[in-house]
């Protein structure tokens, strides 16, 4: 019994709730003290944290947000005065009154490259989708119809289906509309916020793992286009490799230094884009 108390699955949302009342387990095992209990809630804990280290590899980002999530648990603030529909119809408000304030704006100037387009995406490979199932992070949706862990373990039985299922939304240009669905999840952005104000929240869309999967298949040919043939604005460090907001600080720090050692002013002009201009940008780069 002891056995299968230590050995029980543990993530960060059930961490807290591990201080169960072992009053039942003494009563049918006389012989079981509770600092016995006490030891193996405690070894079960440690093992989960020692194997989530484990698995980050030399992932620096990945162990920040385990290290994070181990000294900094993360709290889930809830509403009752919040529902779905009133999200629903904020967010909706919000890139209506964006909409409205950006009607009269000049339309953006796009400069054409000369640069092919991306008219043909080269298909995926059996060692692509085998080295994504192992690679990504196992994250779970509550659409995925089966766990991701156990996904993961079947990589070499179920990549050449994940594979072929790749290709054919690839050749056809079409992706699948159950693909498309997302579970919309509204996250405080910070615990000083008020839960019960809808502006408090970020909504998250989790889509499923295969959807994830195909998006990274597209992304890393769109990519390698873009890098091909000089697509991308050259001090941009989003969604590129080997680039991040350390890249951004480390290139402002290094203008800001070299510009007061040459005595210069320096200015920094800084532009918040509001979340609910995504679909917006989405629908301006669709068009071009």
């Amino acid at each position: 019994m002891i056995m299968s108390v230590a050995t029980s699955s543990v993530t960060p949302e059930n961490w807290s709730d591990s201080t169960v009342d072992y009053t039942p387990l003494r009563r049918r095992q006389p012989g079981v003290s509770s600092s016995t209990c006490s030891v193996s809630c405690i070894s079960r804990n440690a093992l989960f944290w020692l194997s989530t280290v484990n698995s980050c590899g030399r992932n620096p980002r990945a162990l920040w947000m385990a290290v994070d999530m181990l000294l900094q648990p993360r709290m889930h603030c809830t509403s009752d005065k919040l529902s779905a529909d009133h999200f629903a119809q904020f967010f909706r408000h919000k890139v209506d009154s964006i909409r409205v304030a950006t009607l009269s704006a000049d339309p953006p100037v796009i400069v054409s490259r000369k640069a092919p387009p991306l008219s043909h995406i080269k298909p995926a490979t059996v060692t692509e989708i085998l080295s994504l199932l192992n690679n990504t992070p196992p994250k779970a949706s509550a659409l995925d119809p089966i766990p991701t862990w156990l996904l993961k373990q079947r990589a070499s039985h179920i990549s050449p289906i994940i594979c072929h299922l790749c290709n054919l939304s690839l050749e056809h240009g079409v992706f699948p509309i159950q693909l498309k669905q997302a579970r919309v999840l509204p996250l405080l952005k910070t615990p000083t916020l008020d839960p019960d104000e809808a502006c408090s929240y970020r909504p998250i869309s989790n889509l499923s793992y295969l959807s994830k999967l195909v998006e990274r298949v597209v992304v890393s040919r769109f990519a390698e286009h873009s890098s091909t043939y000089n697509l991308l604005p050259v001090q941009k460090s989003a969604y590129r490799p080997f680039h991040s907001t350390e890249t951004t600080l480390l290139s402002v720090h290094n203008d800001l230094v070299r510009s007061v050692d040459n005595g210069k002013v320096f200015l920094i002009v800084l532009l918040d884009l509001s979340a609910a201009s995504t679909p917006l940008i989405i629908s301006c780069s669709l068009q071009h």
